[in-house]
């Protein structure tokens, strides 16, 4: 029983730590996931990352890592695979709900992420704005 709890703990904890990808699956309303954009295509929308987009972002990031936060918490109560499935479907609804609250949507805040990831320029405005 104390494997199963331990092994149901570190999902819950996986759960939490894959939340950049999350939140567009919730919101598609499957797990299944979507083919990737090319390379190309998302470096061109990456050089189109607006300042307003950044500081949404920035916001965003932050209600993600409180809710990441108070879902790893609940994830040490978890007992089995079902009380799982729905921590992580109420995390992932409510990260969504983040980020269209911080005034972005989902492919907005997953293009700024490869963004912030792959392109030095993108990565030079976000680090102004932290300033």
């Amino acid at each position: 029983m104390f494997a199963l709890n331990k092994k149901l703990i570190a999902g819950a904890a996986l759960i939490a730590a894959g939340a950049l990808a999350a939140p567009a699956q919730a919101q598609q309303g499957y797990t299944q996931q979507q083919p990737t954009q090319a390379p190309q295509q998302t470096q061109q929308k990456a050089a189109n990352v607006t300042e307003a987009q950044l500081e949404a972002f920035a916001e965003a990031q932050t209600a993600i890592r409180d809710v990441q936060t108070k879902y790893q918490s609940q994830a040490a109560d978890v007992t089995s695979e079902s009380e799982v499935r729905s921590l992580q479907e109420k995390m992932n609804a409510e990260m969504v709900q983040e980020i269209k609250g911080a005034g972005l949507n989902v492919e907005e805040y997953r293009t700024i992420t490869a963004a912030l990831q792959t392109d030095p320029a993108v990565q030079e405005k976000y680090k102004a704005l932290a300033q």
